[in-house]
Parts: C-alpha cells; sequence; structure tokens
C-alpha cells in the first residue's frame, strides 16, 4: 500500500515516497493494525502488514505496480485541470489505486498487472458504473505484453472489450499506449501421404490459414495523455461467447 493512517481513529493518511521512518507508528486504512515504511533503493517505498497479517490490502502488489501507481499520481496532482486526487481512497465498495476529479468527471484509475481476478475487474467496474465513477484499467508497459504476437489472457481480452477494442499500457506521467489486437493465423502447408492399408490410395490436407485461440497480433494504435485524450464514456453492455461485459462507466478514448 501506497498510504497509510497517522493513528487508527483518524482519517489522515501519509504517502510513503514522502513519509519518513521516524513519524511512525503508521496504521492500514482498512484494518487498523499497524503497518511498517519500507524505504530502500531498489523497490518503490511502501507500507506493509507485518508478518501473517490477517489482511490482505497490501497483498499482491509487485514494484511496477507501485511505481505506475505513484508516477501517475505525481503528475496528476501536478495538472490544473485534476481536483480531489488521492491514492486508495475508500469508496466503500471499492477502493481505486487513484481517485480523482478531471475537469468536472470523477475518475478513478485502477493499475492491474495480474494479481486480480477476472471477477474482481468485472466487479468493480460494476461498483463504479453504481457510484457514478468513470474507470480506467491501465497496465504496466512490458516487452512481453506489447510486443507483436502476444499471449492474450482472459482478463486483457475483458478489458481490451470493455474499451471497444483497445488496451492500455502506462508509459511514463499520463502518456499511455493503446493497443489493439486481432486474430493472429499461421498458413498450415499441404501436405499429402498415402492411407495405411489403403492399396495405395493418397490423401491430402493443410493449405490454409489457420486462426491460433491463444495468442493474438497487438498493433500499436498510438501513445495518448489520459487528461488530454481521454473522455467519459460509456459502454452499454455485451454478452458474447465465454465473455460478458457489464454496463459501464469508461474514461477512455
Amino acid at each position: 500500500m501506497m498510504t497509510a493512517l497517522v493513528s487508527p481513529s483518524s482519517p489522515t493518511r501519509v504517502i510513503a515516497p514522502i513519509t519518513e521512518k521516524s513519524q511512525a507508528p503508521f496504521f492500514c486504512p482498512v484494518c487498523h493494525a499497524e503497518v511498517i515504511l519500507k524505504k530502500g533503493k531498489i523497490y518503490v517505498h511502501h507500507f506493509a502488514h507485518v508478518a501473517d497479517s490477517a489482511c490482505d490490502w497490501d497483498g499482491g502488489e509487485s514494484p511496477a505496480h507501485r511505481k505506475c501507481k505513484i508516477e501517475i499520481y505525481d503528475a496528476l496532482v501536478k495538472n490544473p485541470r485534476v481536483r480531489n486526487c488521492e491514492m486508495e481512497r475508500g469508496l466503500g465498495s471499492v477502493r481505486p489505486d487513484i481517485s480523482c476529479r478531471i475537469d468536472h468527471h470523477p475518475v478513478a484509475i485502477e493499475v492491474q498487472v495480474s494479481t486480480l481476478s477476472l471477477d474482481k475487474i468485472t466487479y468493480r467496474t460494476q461498483e463504479y458504473y453504481k457510484k457514478g465513477i468513470y474507470v480506467l484499467w491501465v497496465s504496466p508497459s512490458d516487452e512481453k505484453n506489447t510486443s507483436h504476437i502476444v499471449q492474450v489472457s482472459p482478463w486483457r481480452k475483458w478489458l481490451h472489450a470493455l474499451n471497444f477494442g483497445k488496451i492500455f499500457y502506462w508509459q511514463n506521467g499520463l502518456l499511455l499506449d493503446a493497443y489493439h489486437y486481432t486474430p493472429h493465423t499461421t498458413w498450415v502447408e499441404e501436405k499429402e501421404w498415402y492411407v495405411e492399408g489403403g492399396h495405395g490410395e493418397m490423401e491430402s490436407g493443410g493449405g490454409y490459414e489457420k486462426t491460433l485461440r491463444r495468442t493474438k497480433e497487438s498493433h500499436l494504435i498510438g501513445t495518448f495523455n489520459l487528461i488530454d485524450d481521454f473522455v467519459p464514456s460509456y459502454h452499454k453492455g455485451w454478452s458474447g461467447k465465454n465473455l460478458f461485459i457489464p454496463p459501464a462507466n469508461i474514461w477512455s478514448l
């Protein structure tokens, strides 16, 4: 987690990168147990529960997740079009990585790496819709997921459909790369063979394009600013084979 309470009974919070260990103690915003500030030269500064904690609030956040979250937050708070920007603000049923108002639009930004299940992504998207909040799902960029041929996990396929055929990867600051998936095909060579026991009969096969199910071709649409280029949008919902998109408010291109 990037934020912590200064006391279990106070709403005042501090942010890990601009807090010193000498300001301890610190407390979890969810379970109110004491947490420790981790600061070093390698990993992004953050708060963490002690070992064997029953609270899973800070579980599963990778260094890439934290870096993406803090740098987007830092860029947002400096922008004059952004107000009320906070990390990990509790909104009842959801606690977005970053929430703010861009112009007069309420926006929640969720950083998704791989730890969150598709069920939880769907649930959070539905909750933001109920609250009238526009959600932006973004992932840290890496070569494995932005190369030309990619393995598309169910949650990436889901986010691609949610954003009308686009998925977003954070580059730096407020800049996001938008990608579009298309089917990945391979050519099956034509072959001929003799049927066993067929008295010299010959059969043939192949000679066609085969669509692969587990991979897609990924195409960079462009690089966009999440404030200047994105707008509030409405997805009326859609369902198809093995895919269900509920009605959603999204912050998208």
